[in-house]
């Protein structure tokens, strides 16, 4: 399952549960991609289970925390992210959802502002 994530005009994604269900990480990053990179955890996802996912996306650092614990963190200007061609959203300031030959229940997603103004695209 990918998130699909945005500061500024940049979008790039977390990845849960790829690599058959035991890496996690945002996937591309400084061109390389999860395996590679410096944020990929072990993280595995269970069937039937609900999980609480935060992203803490701030201006240079962001952070992904999966039932309260932190997973990964990283130091980034946002430049050196990015996400795979098929997963770019049309507008750069979008989130989304993708997930690959799974099915899964989403039960809420909430956008929550810390500092800004964000809006709803819809």
């Amino acid at each position: 399952m990918d998130i699909i994530l945005a500061k500024g005009t940049v979008q790039f994604d977390y990845l849960f549960a790829g690599w058959h269900n035991e890496l996690g990480g945002f996937r591309f990053v400084g061109g390389s991609d999860l395996p590679k990179n410096p944020t990929k955890t072990h993280v595995a996802i269970n069937t039937g289970q609900r999980y609480v996912v935060t992203f803490q996306i701030r201006n240079g650092e962001i952070k992904a925390l999966l039932d309260g614990k932190l997973l990964t963190q990283y130091k980034t200007d946002f430049l050196d992210l990015s996400i795979s061609a098929w997963l770019k959203l049309p507008s750069k300031v979008t989130l989304g959802v993708s997930t690959w030959q799974s099915v899964y229940v989403f039960h809420a997603i909430e956008l929550i502002e810390v500092t800004g103004h964000g809006k709803p695209l819809r």
